[in-house]
């Protein structure tokens, strides 16, 4: 075993050993939904093509 091997395994095999010393954290995310008027075209048409769009689409 060559010495950069040996030294990456006593790193890995201390790197692992301390793992067990970290408390863990559980953490709780409560997450909502809320509905809301989103206006898709506010300028009323395709603002690529140019193209006027339908009023299902524009409030």
């Amino acid at each position: 075993m060559t010495r950069k091997r040996q030294a990456d395994s006593i790193l890995l095999l201390t790197l692992l050993g301390l793992s067990g010393l970290v408390d863990t954290v559980t953490r709780t995310y409560h997450i909502g939904i809320v509905e809301e008027y989103w206006n898709y075209v506010p300028q009323g048409k395709n603002v690529i093509t140019g193209k006027i769009l339908s009023v299902h689409f524009v409030k």
